[in-house]
């Protein structure tokens, strides 16, 4: 299965000035990751759509919404996209990722280069993975995503451990 992880920085663009959501959606359909991880996505209520709803549409009918700040009447965290079921959702500190790989560091001897998109030079974001039996980077073009977001998006193919 292919896993898209991306900070969507609330869904602006690098400098905050124009909504890219409609952009993002299309990029993150474009890849036909099963699993998509978001960071730095609104919550919605009321009125106001969930912005990993838009995102999910009708693709990834399963997901989970974890809330990390509010500030004005606004929240933001994380969200799952799933195309398989979500059985339970609950966040949890990966500050210290005791038993957890990292998928690029270790196929490169370390982490991916994603900040700032237009030209990546920080290693911020990563894949965790346990119990797998080969997670695998896919590289990323870099466009349309250094539009979308401060953030370079990563991606990799997992394989499964089969039962014995």
């Amino acid at each position: 299965m292919q896993v898209l992880t991306v900070n969507i920085h609330k869904g602006y663009d690098v400098f905050n000035t124009r909504s890219v959501l409609h952009g993002l959606r299309n990029a993150v359909r474009a890849m036909g990751s099963d699993i998509v991880f978001l960071q730095e996505v609104k919550g919605g209520s009321g009125p106001s759509a969930a912005q990993y709803e838009f995102l999910a549409d009708e693709i990834w009918p399963q997901h989970a919404y974890g809330r990390n700040a509010v500030a004005e009447g606004m929240d933001h965290g994380n969200a799952v996209m799933s195309r398989f079921p979500v059985l339970h959702n609950e966040n949890h500190d990966l500050s210290a990722p005791s038993g957890l790989r990292e998928v690029f560091r270790q196929a490169h001897g370390h982490h991916a280069r994603s900040f700032p998109s237009g030209f990546p030079l920080l290693r911020l974001d990563r894949i965790y993975v346990r119990g797998v039996a080969r997670a695998l980077p896919v590289p990323m073009p870099r466009r349309p995503w250094a539009r979308l977001s401060d953030h370079a998006p990563l991606a990799a193919e997992i394989h499964l451990e089969t039962a014995p």
